[in-house]
């Protein structure tokens, strides 16, 4: 697959809107990068998949995010509508988590926000996982660089 393709590393799972509406949670790859991906999905009679309504968080933006979400009260009647975060995602760019009034609802906080907090844990083992590879290469060259440096037959037949 080419650097610059996108890539479904892990589905960190969903939150059910309707019968015919559904976001999904997932860590995705892009031009090398990460992203925690939350997008709309639609099943209807003609179609089955995602909308263009969604945004990516980049993992930076999602550890701030968590702190911010957690200090929302549980029962929805008691958070205040409006703005409670405003996270950079690059120069210019920014993303505005507001608490809004949807179909009679005030919005899905804890559950958005334990999938908010998966994902962090997920981008969390995924950097574990990516530095102990990275520490193993590293110890591997080491070692060769330092047995051909002693070693005058090494590489000799």
């Amino acid at each position: 697959m080419s650097e610059s393709s996108f890539m479904l590393l892990r589905d960190i799972g969903k939150l059910v809107l309707s019968e015919q509406e559904e976001v999904h949670f997932s860590i995705d790859a892009y031009r090398g990068y990460r992203y925690v991906s939350v997008r709309r999905y639609l099943r209807t009679d003609n179609f089955v998949g995602p909308t263009r309504d969604g945004v990516t968080f980049t993992p930076e933006m999602i550890r701030a995010l968590v702190p911010v979400l957690n200090q929302l009260p549980a029962e929805e009647k008691q958070m205040k509508l409006g703005q409670i975060a405003k996270l950079a995602k690059r120069s210019g760019i920014c993303v505005v988590v507001t608490v809004a009034e949807f179909r009679g609802q005030r919005g899905h906080a804890p559950e958005f926000a334990v999938r908010i907090e998966a994902a962090r844990d997920e981008l969390a083992q995924m950097d574990r996982e990516h530095d102990h590879v990275r520490f193993r290469r590293h110890d591997l060259r080491h070692h060769l660089r330092r047995r051909h440096r002693h070693d005058p037959t090494y590489g000799s037949l």
